[in-house]
């Protein structure tokens, strides 16, 4: 949690909600979450950290939503394209579409080729 009061870097977040979520700790996870989407608006690694946590409180409906969002707005970036793709596969699986999952699964695999 210091490491995310001494920059805005993207893995201090990342490393601090993991633990947090680790520990049990959804609240706080939530919490620095949105500290990070207010340091950081616009940017789609808090958008992707917020899709995550709505994931964990598996509201599954709402995590797909807002990555298929984030591959909207920032799908030019082939680091977002692999994030998204590999979230859409499992959140598909996970609601038991299991052909649209391939399908995703199969687009993921094609992009890390490239």
């Amino acid at each position: 949690m210091r490491a995310t009061r001494l920059g805005r870097g993207t893995s201090f977040y990342i490393n601090a909600v993991q633990a947090q979520l680790a520990q049990g700790k959804l609240a706080e996870a939530q919490e620095t979450a949105d500290r990070y989407s207010e340091d950081a608006p616009g940017s789609p690694f808090a958008a992707v950290i917020q899709a995550n946590m709505s994931r964990v409180r598996r509201e599954l409906p709402e995590a797909e939503r807002r990555m298929v969002a984030i591959r909207e707005h920032h799908g030019e970036s082939p680091f977002v394209r692999l994030i998204t793709g590999r979230s859409l596969a499992g959140l598909a699986e996970a609601q038991g579409r299991i052909g649209e999952a391939r399908r995703r699964l199969r687009t993921y695999l094609a992009e890390l080729e490239k």
